[in-house]
């Protein structure tokens, strides 16, 4: 299959954090809090714009394995954060998304390297074979955080 034809993803391999409300703003700007809105939820505004919510906060519905149906095991819904508990593998959207903008807050625990894949082709047997990544990192934490070309933001590709 031609890579142009192959389906494009989001892939996401981080802790989603949701737990903390305060602070956190919508695509506009808008402090969430004060439009009384949870954090895993959109506006009317938000909707109009043509944002999509890709985690409801509660389940890991909308979301698969890279590659194959269904969640792997290591994954789960913990205080509205998709959390990987233990191995199993790279988990993507079920959707199929082209010329998008991505808004994601993420959290990673003390020490912790993980990153977001995007624009993965299915087929690779490896997710990094075919999709950059962004690094999500704690720089004062890991060694990786000290160099600008592997720290928190870092895009491998």
């Amino acid at each position: 299959m031609k890579r142009c034809d192959q389906m494009v993803v989001i892939v996401l391999t981080i802790f989603l954090s949701s737990g903390c409300v305060a602070g956190q703003t919508d695509a506009a700007g808008t402090n969430v809090q004060d439009k009384g809105l949870a954090h895993n939820e959109l506006s009317s505004e938000d909707v109009a714009e043509g944002w999509e919510l890709l985690f409801d906060g509660r389940s890991l519905n909308g979301w698969r394995a890279y590659d194959h149906e269904g969640v792997p095991g290591g994954w789960e819904v913990r205080d509205g954060a998709i959390m990987r508990v233990g191995p199993g593998g790279d988990i993507m959207t079920q959707g199929v998304f082209r010329n998008f903008e991505l808004s994601l807050d993420s959290r990673v625990e003390e020490g912790g390297n993980s990153g977001v894949f995007y624009l993965a082709a299915q087929g690779e047997e490896n997710i990094y074979h075919s999709a950059p990544e962004m690094q999500v990192l704690d720089d004062e934490r890991h060694t990786d955080g000290q160099n600008p070309f592997t720290s928190a933001g870092a895009n491998y590709g």
